[in-house]
């Protein structure tokens, strides 16, 4: 049985996949923002459920990018490409 973490990163990628062929159509670009903004929330949803993330109260949030994308690249900053420690009272 797959876990949440793993379904929800599942799911991301099923919206990614949504996300690049709407942008490559003719309908209006807000529809392909919606699935990227299913996609970023569903990455984020799958590192909540990952063990250890300590963010057990997000869990059941609809909104979670706010509250964990900046936790997240100010711990991975350096893996994701930042020369030097990005602003913390920028990314909330």
């Amino acid at each position: 049985m797959a876990t949440r973490s793993k379904a929800f990163a599942q799911q991301a990628e099923s919206d990614f996949d949504a996300y690049d062929l709407l942008a490559k159509s003719n309908l209006p670009r807000s529809h392909s923002l919606h699935y990227l903004q299913m996609w970023l929330e569903k990455l984020c949803k799958a590192y909540l459920w990952t063990p250890n993330s300590g963010a057990d109260e997000l869990r059941g949030k609809h909104n979670v990018i706010a509250k964990v994308l900046p936790s997240l690249i100010l711990r991975n900053w350096r893996r994701i490409g930042f020369e030097h420690r990005p602003n913390e009272a920028l990314l909330r």
